[in-house]
């Protein structure tokens, strides 16, 4: 998730932290253990991210997607990366003469980590949370990766809390920023631009009249219930798309279909199901709505069309109203999976493609996934191997990440490591 969400998610977690502390009976918090708590839950709730700066070890575009989403986004190191938070938010409060409850601030840290590796698994990028006991991914397949009635649920109802100007214009940013970013974007369909529009001013008006409590409970059960519908009807999508490509499809064999939600419409998917058949794997791009009488699975689908780097052909069939078949990319299954056999270089990037395509140029193999192929060019997502027969050094420190497309890579009889 985008890192206002995470933020947002921290106030939030600090505040209900509060809440739960002043209900033990350690008395109603003050500006300074408010502001304490605060800088604590917001630091710990992006603290995860810095695993940016292990890029470098393995280097190069390859280092940021095996790194990226990594270690620290795991629970063994979760104590690890919440010392930072602690750590900041101490140096503050000696700055402020402020008294510093190590135990609380501590607790609120660990929590913020998880709660960021939790709204990361959301989407369809996905992260690896049981390291070292289990390497696998794992994708919830559920949120946009910028989701703008999470801005609106979040920061909305807490824009009247205080009678300070500068809360109140930052808690009113998020909002309005996406209202501006739905009504321009071009993907938010315009009935949800109007309700982005219709509910802000409605919550801000309705947490300006609600106690402290009350404004940070109505905000965060807003924020379960947004996850919730969007969780409920991606699995409705799953359910349905599998059914339309297995009967589209009766000889494939479907690995996966990663599904992302339209930005504020839980209703309209799109997504990329992972098949193969013989020798060949195929990549077929999909829409879904899962409120066919409302809106129609093409109507969900809004990107332009566009020249990409794996070469797509349309989909001929045509399925019920609620599953699209946009187009497809096809590969050849045999050379993936001897690159990922010989190839070091494909292999470490294998450890990160959810839906891996193969193409050949006259100068170079191209590894791409594509989840994120949106030109001809080569993008921060995409490897180009030459096509000498020497093979590139091997790059080192790669995470032992298990590829997500293990099923496609293995031989057929042959067991996952």
């Amino acid at each position: 998730m985008d890192n206002i969400t995470h933020s947002l998610a921290g106030v939030l977690v600090a505040e209900l932290a509060l809440d739960v502390r002043r209900r033990m009976g350690r008395g109603e918090p003050d500006e300074r253990t408010t502001r304490a708590a605060w800088i604590t839950s917001i630091i710990a709730n992006n603290a995860p991210d810095l695993d940016l700066i292990l890029t470098p070890l393995t280097g190069g575009r390859l280092g940021y997607l095996v790194h990226h989403r990594g270690h620290t986004h795991t629970l063994a190191l979760v104590p690890i990366v919440a010392l930072l938070p602690v750590l900041l938010g101490w140096i503050d409060s000696r700055r402020q003469r402020a008294p510093f409850d190590t135990r609380f601030q501590a607790l609120l840290a660990l929590v913020g980590c998880c709660v960021h590796i939790a709204l990361d698994f959301g989407n369809s990028y996905g992260v690896h949370p049981f390291w070292p006991l289990n390497n696998a991914w794992f994708f919830g397949d559920t949120l946009f990766i910028i989701e703008p009635l999470l801005w609106v649920v979040m920061a909305a109802p807490l824009v009247l809390g205080s009678k300070k100007l500068l809360p109140r214009v930052a808690f009113s940013f998020p909002p309005l920023l996406a209202i501006v970013l739905a009504a321009v974007s071009g993907v938010v369909l315009p009935p949800f631009v109007a309700v982005l529009g219709a509910l802000t001013p409605l919550l801000i008006v309705l947490g300006g009249r609600l106690l402290r409590a009350q404004r940070m409970l109505l905000a965060g059960a807003l924020t379960l219930v947004v996850i919730g519908v969007f969780a409920s009807q991606s699995l409705v999508a799953r359910g349905r798309s599998s059914e339309v490509l297995h009967g589209a499809f009766p000889d494939a064999l479907l690995h996966d279909v990663a599904l992302s939600p339209m930005p504020a419409n839980p209703f309209c998917w799109t997504g990329i199901a992972v098949m193969t058949e013989g020798d060949w794997l195929s990549n077929r791009r999909i829409a879904v709505s899962t409120w066919p009488s409302v809106m129609s699975a093409e109507g969900c689908h809004t990107d332009p069309p566009m020249r990409t780097t794996a070469p797509r052909v349309p989909t001929a069939l045509r399925s019920p109203v609620d599953v699209w078949m946009i187009d497809e990319a096809r590969a050849p299954l045999g050379r993936l999976r001897s690159l990922y056999r010989d190839d070091c270089v494909a292999e470490a990037y294998l450890r990160f493609a959810r839906v891996p395509y193969l193409v050949e140029r006259e100068d170079a193999r191209v590894l791409g996934d594509m989840r994120y192929d949106r030109s001809e060019e080569i993008e921060w997502v995409e490897l180009a191997l030459p096509r000498s027969e020497t093979h590139a050094a091997c790059p080192p420190l790669v995470p032992g990440w298990t590829p997500p497309r293990l099923d496609v890579l293995n031989e057929p009889g042959t067991h996952a490591p």
